[in-house]
């Protein structure tokens, strides 16, 4: 079982690492609008754990859901809930 954890969280890791690159490339070139920005870094998270638990053959599920949280972290969780939700400037105090 402890292996399992150790995998798993070298995983998100790992690809929480790759999908910043990506994501800040992707950011650099303005392709996407920052608001799905967020969006996109989970989204890829999870492709990206999805093919890490294909080439090492472990659970589809758990790799999955690590790299969604991969993502998450790639991307920061508050920036994403702030930008779907697009309170952004209220929170701030844009809005005064």
């Amino acid at each position: 079982m402890q292996d399992i954890m150790n995998n798993i969280l070298a995983a998100t890791a790992l690809v929480g690492i790759f999908v910043g690159g990506l994501v800040e490339g992707l950011k650099r070139t303005e392709v996407v609008s920052k608001r799905f920005l967020p969006l996109l870094s989970m989204a890829l998270g999870m492709v990206v754990g999805y093919v890490v638990a294909l080439g090492f053959q472990q659970d589809l599920a758990t790799y999955t859901a690590a790299g969604f949280v991969g993502g998450a972290m790639a991307s920061g969780v508050f920036d994403a809930i702030v930008s779907l939700l697009g309170i952004a400037k209220n929170f701030i105090g844009g809005n005064k």
